[in-house]
């Protein structure tokens, strides 16, 4: 698989990135961003300070609140959110959450919006899978998942004769 921290080697400007990847409408401030990525204060800082400067980012000020989201305006947007999506963002969380029981899925793939890039903030996640696993055991190993994204997770399931 490919690593975006071959391209990009902070881990602060890659989670922050993949937060605002995944909800482009969304704007955020500092302590938002810091308690969602779990980095410093000191540190998320100073990456928004980077990507806004890189012109990747737009603020909002509004009193003594900053709030920052991806500049759609941005000419490389469509191309930062489709690498951050494809290499940490949806599909990467997906598929980490499914590992532990990967051999009794035959096929797994996310389609709809997610799969276009063509997602909003009320955009839900829709997932196709071919299992043996009851419904149940897919909530319970993708509700991390949908904590960490604040979307809910839509599984189309099927049995390998259902779907054969």
């Amino acid at each position: 698989m490919t690593d975006v921290r071959t391209l990009i080697s902070s881990k602060t400007r890659i989670e922050i990135l993949k937060i605002l990847a995944l909800n482009p409408e969304s704007a955020f401030n500092i302590n938002e961003l810091s308690r969602r990525t779990g980095f410093s204060i000191r540190g998320v800082e100073k990456e928004l300070k980077n990507l806004l400067t890189g012109g990747i980012l737009k603020r909002e000020v509004s009193g003594n609140q900053h709030r920052y989201q991806l500049d759609l305006l941005c000419p490389i947007y469509q191309e930062i959110k489709a690498i951050i999506t494809k290499t940490v963002g949806l599909a990467e969380l997906v598929k980490q959450a499914l590992m532990a029981v990967e051999k009794k899925i035959e096929r797994a793939f996310i389609y709809g919006s997610f799969a276009s890039g063509d997602y909003g903030n009320e955009s839900d996640v829709d997932l196709f899978v071919v299992t043996e696993l009851s419904g149940l055991k897919l909530a319970e190993l993708l509700g991390e998942v949908q904590n960490e994204i604040g979307r809910s997770i839509n599984v189309s399931q099927f049995t390998a004769d259902e779907f054969n």
